[in-house]
């Protein structure tokens, strides 16, 4: 998802997409898939930090857009799991990530 400024928004539309019985045996060929099948998401954000400080550390970083992606999808996905690339910067106290992660079981099956 290549809207580094909304992008995380989106991600509340995956809870829930192959809840259905249905849905999954059509789209894996069985109702009980294996987590390595389930999609990959690569999702653009921007990571924005105070100009009168100085630039945080990757893991302070790292741990605010894990917990920003967490929120979106209604569950706390480990930072282990989440690839981080950084993009570029696009500005002295803006800098554009690509997350990427495997799109978690209980997120897919999960209630809307």
């Amino acid at each position: 998802m290549n809207l580094p400024d909304s992008a995380i928004e989106f991600l509340d539309g995956f809870r829930g997409l192959y809840r259905d019985p249905e849905t999954r045996l059509k789209a894996f060929g069985m109702l009980e898939p294996h987590c390595d099948s389930l999609p990959l998401i690569h999702v653009h954000c921007f990571y924005k930090h105070d100009p009168d400080i100085p630039e945080p550390d990757p893991e302070e970083v790292h741990e605010d857009l894990r917990a920003r992606v967490s929120d979106r999808l209604n569950f706390q996905i480990p930072v282990e799991e989440l690839s981080f690339h950084k993009v570029r910067k696009v500005a002295p106290t803006k800098t554009m990530f690509c997350i990427t992660f495997r799109l978690p079981m209980e997120v897919a099956i999960a209630e809307q």
